[in-house]
C-alpha cells in the first residue's frame, strides 16, 4: 500500500495509539479542592508527559481515554508515568490503564500477519464484521 493510502486511512507508521485511563477520586467533594486536583492533573500528569486526553466521570469515577502529542516519546512510558501518579496519590483509588487501541478505529494495536500484508483489507473486513454485529443487535 502506498504511504499517501496509509496516511489516508491512519495505518502502521500512522496509527495514533491510545490507552484508557480510569480511576475514583476519593478526595475532598469541595469545588475548590476538586479544582486543585484536577489542575494538577492536566499539568503535572497529562501535558507533562506529552499527552491529551477526555473523559467524564459518573459517581467519581472518572474514565478517559489518552494519547500522545509528542510522537518522539514512548506510550508505554507515558502510560506508565501516568499509572505512577495517579497511585501516588491518596485521593485517588482503583487506578487502572488499559490496553493500547487504534484511536482512528479502536481496535487493538497489536497487529497480526494479515494486517501487516494488506492493511486496507483488513480495515475493510473488521469495519464490516462490527458493522454486522452493530445491525443484527438492532442498535440502529
Amino acid at each position: 500500500m502506498k504511504k499517501r493510502l496509509r496516511k489516508k486511512y491512519h495505518l502502521r507508521e500512522f496509527q495514533e495509539p491510545y490507552f484508557s485511563i480510569r480511576f475514583k477520586y476519593t478526595g475532598a467533594p469541595y469545588p475548590v479542592e476538586e479544582d486543585v486536583f484536577w489542575d494538577d492533573f492536566i499539568l503535572n500528569c497529562i501535558e507533562a508527559n506529552g499527552l491529551n486526553c477526555c473523559g467524564g466521570a459518573s459517581d467519581h469515577i472518572w474514565e478517559m481515554g489518552a494519547h500522545s502529542v509528542d510522537k518522539s516519546q514512548s506510550i508505554e512510558d507515558q502510560r506508565e508515568a501516568v499509572r505512577t501518579w495517579l497511585e501516588s496519590r491518596s485521593d485517588v483509588e482503583e487506578v487502572s490503564c488499559g490496553e493500547f487501541r487504534d484511536a482512528w478505529y479502536d481496535f487493538p494495536i497489536s497487529l497480526n500477519d494479515e494486517m501487516r500484508k494488506k492493511p486496507l483489507q483488513y480495515f475493510v473486513q473488521e469495519v464490516r464484521k462490527h458493522a454486522q454485529s452493530f445491525y443484527s443487535d438492532g442498535d440502529y
